[in-house]
């Protein structure tokens, strides 16, 4: 499949074009209304994601849903199971100045309730089949472009700490006034 929609409009609509994961159940969407927590895997920003074991009621199966930075559930996910121009899109939404959150979910026949309480949360979450993205939008607080003008002004030296992707950082440090429009920018990692 691919992931359809574009520009604004599109990117809040994002969905991938063979549809939503359909895990059984009689609820909107195909899940039940009766879904059970079963455990938690907290977010960890080492591991860009949290996860959780779930079981409908009327199923026979655990699932685990899965949560994180795309780039992290896309290595996650089954490679058939994403769109071809996943990487494509993000990179169209970051750009954009979106927040990007992606999703992943299996079902879990050989998870039983007690072994659910100890299994490694890395045995849980792999092979995963892409469900989506979720697109969100953060806007500026009116203040905020101009205090970074008065610093500016002032010489103060400007910086941001983000755990968002980096091209999202680079579209929002252009809004505010931190990253002049005419200045280049270089991504590239730190080892």
């Amino acid at each position: 499949g691919v992931l359809v929609g574009g520009g604004a409009a599109g990117a809040a609509g994002a969905a991938w074009e063979a549809g939503a994961w359909d895990g059984g159940g009689g609820g909107a969407g195909g899940m039940a209304d009766d879904l059970g927590i079963v455990r938690q895997f907290t977010f960890a920003s080492q591991l860009q994601r949290s996860a959780v074991i779930g079981r409908d009621l009327g199923r026979p199966h655990m699932q685990v849903f899965v949560k994180g930075a795309p780039e992290t559930i896309r290595d996650l996910c089954a490679p058939s199971s994403m769109p071809s121009n996943f990487s494509q899109v993000l990179g169209e939404l970051t750009a954009q100045g979106y927040r990007v959150i992606a999703f992943g979910a299996r079902e879990l026949p050989e998870l039983a309730w007690a072994k659910a309480q100890r299994v490694q949360r890395s045995a849980v979450e792999e092979g995963l089949e892409f469900l989506g993205l979720l697109i969100m939008r953060n806007f500026l607080k009116p203040e905020t472009t101009p205090v970074i003008h008065q610093l500016n002004a002032s010489r103060i030296r400007s910086l941001m700490v983000a755990g968002d992707n980096v091209l999202t950082a680079i579209s929002v440090g252009r809004a505010c006034g931190m990253i002049p429009p005419t200045t280049d920018v270089f991504v590239g990692t730190a080892s």
